[in-house]
C-alpha cells in the first residue's frame, strides 16, 4: 500500500511530489514529465508568466528558476523561451523527483483501504491517497459550430506543437486570448496566411488592461486613484487589487462564492502579451465577429461568420483555450464519478485541495473552481504543494500564500 500516488508529471504533479518526499510521505509519480508542455505547446512558444512566477515550488526552496539560471550560466531573458523553461524543469525533475513511473494509467476505483490504480499494462497499484495533478490538456474547449468538421480540418492550439507543415497554407485562427495570439503570430512566421477571428471588440494586452482600471485616467474614482498607490503581485495574476487576492487562495475558498467569481472574471479574461503587438504584424484580425457555421469542402473549410460575410480557409485553429470537466478524465471510474461533487465539470474542494471523495485531490486547474485563478499557473504550485502536505499530515491549517521567493 502506497501512502500517496500522484498522476502526472507537469509542473504540479512535481511539486507535490517534492513536498510530499520532503515530509517523508511514501509517493509514487506515474506520467509523462512536462508532457503536455513538450508535446502539446508550439515550438518557439514563449511564456507569458515573469521570470519569479515561472519557478516550480520546492519545501527548500531551492529549485528556483533563478538557481537553475546560476548553476548553469542562463541569462534569463524577461520572456522565457518554452525549451528554456523546459530544461529548468527537466533539472527540478531530476534532482526532486528522479524516479517517475512512465506508463500511463488506465483507471482509478476504490479499493480497499483506498484506491485501486490500474495502468496500461495491466498492473494494479493500491494507494491510501491519490492526487490528480493530468493537467488541461483533455479540457480543450471546442464550440459546436466545428463539431461536424473533420479532425483535420479543424485542430485546437494544443495540437499545433510543430508548425513547419503549415508554410504556405491558409489559416483561421479563433481566439484573442494567448494562446490564440501566439499561436496566429508562430504560423505566419512559419510562413502560412493567418486571420485572426475573435468576438471581442478589442484585444486586452497585458499588462497595461489586467490593472484593475488603474490607468482609467483621473476621472477614473477614488476606488481606482487607490489602487493606483498599490503594488501589482509577484504573481503576474491579476492587477492591484485582484492579483493580490487571487495569491490568497485560501481567502477565496473561505469566502462567498462570488469573490472568487469576480476575481476570476478580472484574472483569467482572454488576453494577449505586450509583446506579442510587433509581431502581428502581416496577420489580418477582425474582432466583434463570431463563427456562426462551417461548411467542409473538397480542399478546405468555408467560414460563416455573424455578419454574413465568409473566409474559404485550409485549416481551422482552435485558441479557444479550456473549460475543466473532470468527467474527460478517462482514468476516473464511474464509481468515483458519481461521488463527486461537481460544478460544471470542476470538483468542489475543500481543506488541502480534497474532493467530495475522502483522500481524492485535484491539482491544477481543475482546483481553479474552488481556489482562484491561482491554480492556473505555474506559480500556483507555492500554494498547493504546501497545502496539500499540511493536510496529508493532518497539521493545522497554515495560511499559505502562492507568492514565490525572491
Amino acid at each position: 500500500m502506497i501512502d500517496v500516488v500522484v498522476i502526472g508529471a507537469g509542473p504540479y504533479g512535481l511539486s507535490a511530489a517534492s513536498h510530499l518526499r520532503s515530509a517523508g510521505i511514501d509517493t509514487r509519480v506515474i506520467g509523462d514529465p512536462m508532457g503536455l508542455w513538450r508535446n502539446h505547446m508550439p515550438n518557439g512558444m514563449l511564456l507569458r508568466s515573469a521570470p519569479r512566477a515561472s519557478s516550480i515550488a520546492d519545501p527548500a526552496r531551492r529549485r528556483t528558476l533563478a538557481r537553475w539560471a546560476g548553476e548553469h550560466g542562463v541569462t534569463i531573458p524577461a520572456v522565457i523561451p518554452l525549451a528554456t523553461f523546459l530544461r529548468y524543469a527537466s533539472w527540478f525533475q531530476e534532482h526532486e523527483v528522479p524516479e517517475i513511473d512512465r506508463r500511463r494509467v488506465g483507471a482509478v476505483r476504490v479499493g480497499a483501504g483506498g484506491f485501486e490504480i490500474e495502468l496500461d499494462d495491466g498492473e494494479r497499484l493500491h494507494a491510501r491517497r491519490v492526487v490528480v495533478a493530468a493537467g488541461p490538456a483533455q479540457f480543450a474547449r471546442r464550440p459546436p459550430q466545428f463539431a461536424g468538421l473533420d479532425p483535420g480540418r479543424v485542430v485546437h492550439s494544443t495540437e499545433m506543437h510543430d508548425l513547419g507543415g503549415f508554410s504556405g497554407r491558409r489559416l483561421l485562427v479563433v481566439g484573442a486570448g494567448q494562446s490564440a495570439l501566439e499561436t496566429a503570430v508562430l504560423l505566419n512566421e512559419a510562413g502560412a496566411t493567418v486571420e485572426i477571428v475573435a468576438r471581442e471588440p478589442a484585444i486586452n494586452w497585458l499588462p497595461g488592461d489586467e490593472n484593475d482600471g488603474h490607468a482609467a485616467g483621473d476621472g477614473a474614482g477614488v476606488a481606482a486613484r487607490l489602487r493606483r498607490g498599490i503594488q501589482p503581485p509577484p504573481t503576474g495574476v491579476g492587477g492591484r487589487a485582484s492579483g493580490w487576492l487571487a495569491a490568497a487562495p485560501d481567502i477565496i475558498h473561505r469566502s462567498p462564492a462570488v469573490l472568487g467569481r469576480v476575481v476570476r472574471a478580472r484574472c483569467m479574461r482572454p488576453a494577449g502579451s505586450d509583446w506579442i503587438r510587433p509581431r502581428l504584424a502581416g496577420v489580418e484580425v477582425t474582432l466583434g465577429r463570431a463563427v456562426s457555421g462551417t461548411t467542409a469542402m473538397a480542399d478546405g473549410v468555408r467560414v460563416e461568420l455573424d455578419d454574413g460575410l465568409v473566409r474559404e480557409v485550409d485549416t481551422i485553429v482552435l485558441g479557444t483555450g479550456y473549460a475543466v470537466d473532470v468527467r474527460r478524465y478517462s482514468f476516473i471510474s464511474a464509481e468515483l464519478l458519481a461521488a463527486l461533487r461537481l460544478r460544471g465539470g470542476a470538483p468542489v474542494l475543500e481543506r488541502g485541495l480534497e474532493s467530495s471523495v475522502p483522500s481524492l485531490h485535484f491539482l491544477g486547474a481543475p482546483a481553479a473552481l474552488s481556489f482562484g485563478p491561482l491554480l492556473n499557473f505555474v506559480v500556483g504550485t507555492w500554494f498547493a504543494g504546501p497545502t496539500l502536505v499540511d493536510h496529508v499530515l493532518g497539521r493545522r491549517s497554515r495560511a499559505n500564500f502562492g507568492i514565490p521567493p525572491e
